[in-house]
């Protein structure tokens, strides 16, 4: 049996966005599949086989400068044919470029150029009626029918005149029964109901239908489950979490499709809003404890508003990233950033264990990308009126919820007449504020230099954290006066 031959549809590239280029190059090759599969004899390279082996190679540069290098492409992919298109915006109107390519020949077996179409549509108009006519090309051409031998005409001798038959009876036709036509549906038609089930399932829920996406999008290509993914990703957490905070009561977490995280968020903020009300107008004697404690939960919630987006847009697109099959063949790199995200404390084990293949750069640049800085304005952000919004940027929630616990008591408690212990427990507050973002930063930045592995020299600036109070004199108004000083190393 005769080998197949290899068919590589190239990415097209041009003045459209990637979704759109997608969209052309699987529609040239679906028109292929149509043209050459039917007949046999023919293969297509996967994509994935095609753009690994294409990706920044100085051929496929080439190809996108010059526009020329078809032939290059389909030598390099080993392939007997190739085909590559562009498309060029010029003067508000579109201009669309197709080559065919025939490596055994050296030569193009098929080149032209669609001038004047409007928009994405048109161009898919012209590869619907114009491409089938490159791809018939390759297809090898029918031998002509064998030419029929010129019948010899024999001389009759004269015969007597034919007697006519007898008239037959007439017989009334019988109409056949009606036969149901048998509708086949051909491999487009399958595929693209395949992708409109898999946007059915997405939208009933990912994580419920996760077996069934990972099923129904197996054999859909690379490309299409990518498309999948942008059309389906969840994005704008900015506008979920400005919708958490004002009119707040969860309305981001509800729209955004968090519903349990937006019950949460309107139960524990109608419970703190409630008690502070309850204590203060009805509870005499323990008014100042009734009103912090929810103060205190109203606050937690309001945080938690602003965090949970965040946790749930990027819980939603892994678990749809992996639904659709997509990143299945990670890198080391990749994981090890996937486990830093999820907690260095927690997964400091796998951590280590995953890092340890990682070259000394890619350690590093871990290192870069997550280690934690700008601590003095966090500590800023803690001061009084912030009620630990920098500990909660931070990460670095119990502290937060201390000193939100401390500021928001003391305040309450100087209203009720306790001045003294108001002003402790505001003056407890500020401090742990000012102290926290940078013990919390000293702490997560020596737990993750030792989890990747890094020597201590890679860089010093972050490794210790240290504070002292040292009396001071200052003079004032040429007087020396004694004072503390309090100084901060990190």
């Amino acid at each position: 049996m005769a080998a197949k031959k290899s068919v590589a549809v190239f990415p097209c590239w041009g003045d459209l966005n990637d979704k759109e280029l997608k969209q052309l190059r699987f529609k040239i090759e679906t028109i292929g599949e149509n043209t050459l599969l039917q007949g046999g004899g023919f293969k297509f390279i996967q994509h994935d086989l095609l753009d690994k082996g294409i990706d920044n190679k100085k051929v496929y540069i080439a190809c996108k400068e010059g526009g020329t290098c078809v032939g290059d492409l389909t030598r390099d992919a080993n392939a007997d044919y190739g085909t590559w298109c562009q498309v060029e915006k010029t003067g508000g109107k579109l201009i669309l470029y197709f080559q065919l390519f025939d490596n055994e020949e050296n030569s193009n077996l098929y080149t032209n150029m669609f001038r004047d179409l409007k928009n994405v549509d048109d161009v898919l108009k012209i590869i619907d009626n114009e491409i089938p006519t490159a791809f018939k090309r390759i297809l090898p051409k029918e031998p002509p029918p064998p030419s029929k031998p010129s019948p010899v005409v024999a001389t009759k001798p004269p015969t007597a005149a034919p007697v006519p038959p007898p008239k037959p009876k007439y017989v009334p036709p019988v109409e056949p029964e009606p036969i149901a036509p048998i509708i086949k549906k051909n491999k487009l038609e399958e595929y693209d109901e395949r992708i409109e089930k898999v946007k059915k399932l997405i939208k009933k829920g990912v994580e419920k239908n996760k077996e069934e996406i990972q099923k129904e999008s197996s054999i859909l290509w690379a490309g299409d489950r990518e498309i999948l993914y942008m059309d389906n990703e969840k994005k704008a957490a900015g506008w979920w979490i400005a919708l958490n905070v004002d009119p707040s009561f969860g309305l981001g977490s509800y729209i955004q499709g968090d519903i349990w995280t937006g019950l949460a968020l309107s139960s524990s903020e109608i419970l703190g809003i409630s008690l502070v009300a309850i204590g203060m107008a009805y509870m005499k004697n323990s008014k100042v404890a009734i009103a912090a404690l929810g103060t205190s939960i109203a606050v937690t919630s309001y945080v938690n508003g602003i965090i949970a987006p965040l946790r749930y847009q990027k819980k939603y697109n892994k678990t749809l990233k992996d639904a659709l099959n997509i990143n299945k063949d990670q890198r080391g790199f990749e994981k090890v950033q996937e486990l830093i995200d999820m907690g260095v404390e927690k997964n400091k084990e796998k951590i280590q264990k995953e890092s340890s293949s990682l070259s000394p750069d890619e350690k590093g640049l871990l290192w870069k990308n997550n280690e934690k800085k700008a601590a003095g304005w966090l500590a800023f952000a803690n001061l009084y009126p912030f009620l630990a919004v920098g500990s909660y940027i931070q990460g670095n929630m119990v502290f937060g919820v201390i000193q939100s616990t401390l500021q928001i008591g003391g305040i309450f408690a100087a209203e009720a007449s306790h001045k003294t212990l108001g002003n402790i427990m505001l003056g407890s507050g500020v401090a742990i504020g000012l102290i926290a973002p940078f013990v919390y930063q000293s702490r997560y930045n020596k737990s993750l230099k030792d989890v990747l592995n890094i020597d201590d020299n890679y860089d010093n600036f972050y490794d210790s954290f240290s504070y002292s109070i040292e009396p001071l004199i200052v003079p004032r108004d040429g007087t020396p006066a004694v004072g503390l000083a309090f100084n901060v190393r990190y």
